[in-house]
This record gives structure tokens, C-alpha cells and sequence, in this order.
């Protein structure tokens, strides 16, 4: 059988149908030959309308949990195939670090089956999916940070209720409900920082998180655990609240556990979480040592580009892919500035400027300088 790989678009699926293609491998080979290569999620949809009764179609691409593969199979895919988080746990651990990933995966998806109500995969189907337009977020924030460093701190209580540099009104749910996002705001959050891990004589992990005096790295798991839990968009604001909630007590360094059932009950929604989060986030927990391996795995590859060993240990902040310092002290302000002007949350973002203003400002700044510069040399 002959598969083509490499299609984004219907057109080009039904012209290798015609000639002669078995199945379709809907792929933009991890973006490596153009940055700019449409997201293999989004092109999915019309390429099985096209050509799905036909062939079968895979995917590849972006898929980094077991959600990403309940999607591509409520989409249309027959087959989902994972390439980056493989090659992570083989630098991770060798080939037990592949079969972990893997585990993640498996154990991710056969969850969100049961909470969709899909004994199999043949189950899973497009009524399963949410629209595009409102799964896709339009602001996508990313934090890297150290859990008990003061700056991350800071920067978390920014978001307290009734900050104007936090974006604790624009997250909150819309009215009259508890799980259903007001605007189209992602907020990820990556729990590691400056920590270590290093492979013990035994083949063990230790993980040392005294860089910021977390003896057992009990903060780092505890947030690693609501980050992997709460990753859908809908419900993303569960991780929000839930981080907020716990590292703006008085003892979140001195008892990192000790709030969960409180939090989760004032602040989250899901059932029974306290509890769950509790076991995960519990010393040598095998589910919090995998989600700590995750986010370890992704500061890892951001470490690459960026340095985030910095002398104060301030977190790393991304807002739709971009490096943005200035949101660490004024999140607001950058998160109103992301949004499409036309769906730019009106009563949250009224009194921010689309920064055009201190861009013309700072451009006749400099014209000034470089004038008295050359009126300078002329004299």
C-alpha cells in the first residue's frame, strides 16, 4: 500500500487519491521545513470530508497528551501517531522512558474516553468535538517558572481578585456557570525552573528541588499535577484558580499540601479533586513524578533558546509564542494587547491602549536623540 504523508489541504488529498494513494497521512513534519505550515488539527477536518470515505487518514503532529489523540480520532483520523514526546523519553530514560511516555499517553486517552462516555475507540465520534471557533484560544499564555521562587510567587498573586495588573476577571467563568470559559484565554503553566534530576546508581530519578528550599519537591508535583489535569480549554481555568489559590497562602512554602481540600473546594468545581490531587502531589507518586518528567521535558527544550537560570529566578512568560518580560509585573495589560482588537474582552481590557501610543512616543524619543547626536557632531 502506498501512504502519502505530508498533506494539509483537501485539494491535495483528493488528487492523491486519484492517483492511486491507499491512505493519507495528514502531517506538516513537525514544522521543521516551514514555520508557518498550518496546525495538522486545524487541516484535518477537511481532508476527511474529502477523501475519508475512501482511505483511511492519519495524523501526526503536535500531539503531546492523550486528549490531542481523542481529538484527532473524534476528527476523522484512523490512526494517531506521536514523534517528539518519544524522542524525549528516550533522552529521558532509554527505551523505559519511551514505554512511559507512551503509558502517559494510553492512560490520558483511556480517561477522557470515560469521562466522554467511550467504552471503545469506535465509540469516539465528531459529536465528541466542540466547534473549532470556540476550542481554539485566541490568547495562549505559557509560564515557566520555579513554584516556591518569590518572583514566580509574585507574579501568581498578580492574579489575585481585584488586582488591575492580573487577569483574574478575564479567566473567570462566564456568568452562570462554573465550566464554561468567558473568553478564549489559555493559561499554561510550567512548574520547574532551576530544580535538578539526576539518575541515581539503583537506575532511580532524584529529583532536587532545594534551589527554592521545596525539600521534597512536594510544590513542584502539586502544580505539575493541576497543570496535567486541568489542560482542556474550557476548563483550563481550574489549573488558574487552582495555582493561585494555593501558592497565595501564608504557608505554601512550609505546607505545599495543605490547602488542596480548601482550594478545591472554594476555588475549583471538579468532584473529589483535594483528593486526587493530594495522592498525585503525595512524595514518590508515581503519576506527580511522570508530570514533573513532563514539564521538566518541556522547560528542558524552552532552556535551549532561553536562559532561566537568572539571578532572581523570575519566570518565563510567553503570550501567543512570544518572549514577553513586561507581562511578569502588568499580565493584563499584555494579555488585552494579544487579543484580536475586535475580540478584545471590552469592560476587562477598556482602560488598556493597543500600545501605539508609547511605540510613536518612544520613536520620537529616539528621533530627538539621534537629532541632537548629529547636531552634536556638527557643531
Amino acid at each position: 500500500p502506498v501512504v502519502i504523508k505530508g498533506v494539509l489541504t483537501a485539494e491535495d488529498s483528493r488528487l492523491a487519491v486519484n492517483a492511486g494513494a491507499d491512505a493519507i497521512f495528514v502531517s506538516n513534519h513537525g514544522g521543521r521545513q516551514l514555520d508557518g505550515s498550518p496546525a495538522t488539527m486545524e487541516a484535518l477536518p477537511e481532508i476527511v470530508a474529502e477523501v475519508g470515505r475512501e482511505v483511511d487518514v492519519y495524523l501526526d503532529g503536535g500531539v503531546r497528551s492523550g486528549s490531542d489523540v481523542f481529538k484527532a480520532l473524534a476528527l476523522g483520523a484512523k490512526a494517531v501517531f506521536v514523534g517528539r514526546p518519544v524522542c524525549w523519553g528516550l533522552v529521558y530514560n532509554g527505551s523505559d522512558g519511551v514505554k512511559a511516555v507512551l503509558d502517559i499517553l494510553y492512560k490520558e486517552l483511556d480517561n477522557i474516553m470515560t469521562i466522554a462516555g467511550c467504552p471503545t475507540i469506535g465509540a469516539i465520534t465528531q459529536s465528541h468535538t466542540l466547534a473549532d471557533e470556540d476550542n481554539t484560544p485566541l490568547v495562549k499564555v505559557l509560564v515557566f517558572y520555579t513554584p516556591f521562587s518569590k518572583k514566580a510567587i509574585d507574579f501568581i498573586k498578580l492574579n489575585t481578585k481585584g488586582q488591575k495588573e492580573g487577569i483574574w476577571d478575564i479567566m473567570a467563568p462566564k456568568d452562570g456557570t462554573v465550566d464554561q470559559i468567558k473568553y478564549r484565554i489559555e493559561v499554561d503553566y510550567i512548574p520547574w525552573g532551576r530544580n535538578t534530576r539526576t539518575l541515581e546508581a539503583d537506575g532511580k530519578l532524584k529529583y532536587d528541588c532545594s534551589a527554592e528550599t521545596d525539600t521534597d519537591c512536594l510544590g513542584e508535583r502539586l502544580h505539575a499535577c493541576i497543570a496535567h489535569n486541568n489542560g482542556v480549554l474550557h476548563h483550563n481555568h481550574h489549573e488558574f484558580f487552582m495555582i493561585l489559590c494555593t501558592a497565595q497562602q501564608d504557608d505554601w512554602k512550609t505546607n505545599p499540601l495543605g490547602n488542596i481540600a480548601t482550594c478545591a473546594k472554594d476555588i475549583n468545581d471538579e468532584i473529589d479533586d483535594g483528593f486526587g490531587l493530594r495522592e498525585c502531589a503525595a512524595k514518590d507518586s508515581t503519576d506527580g513524578n511522570r508530570y514533573i518528567d513532563e514539564a521538566i521535558s518541556a522547560t528542558n527544550v524552552i532552556s535551549i533558546f532561553e536562559d532561566i537560570t537568572n539571578a532572581d529566578n523570575e519566570p518565563l512568560i510567553y503570550i501567543n509564542g512570544e518572549r514577553n518580560d513586561a507581562a511578569r509585573t502588568d499580565l493584563r495589560t499584555q494579555v488585552c494587547r494579544a487579543f484580536p482588537s475586535d475580540q478584545r474582552p471590552v469592560e476587562e481590557c477598556k482602560d488598556v491602549s493597543d500600545g501605539s501610543a508609547t511605540l510613536y512616543f518612544n520613536s520620537a524619543v529616539l528621533i530627538v536623540a539621534i537629532v541632537g547626536v548629529l547636531y552634536n557632531a556638527w557643531l
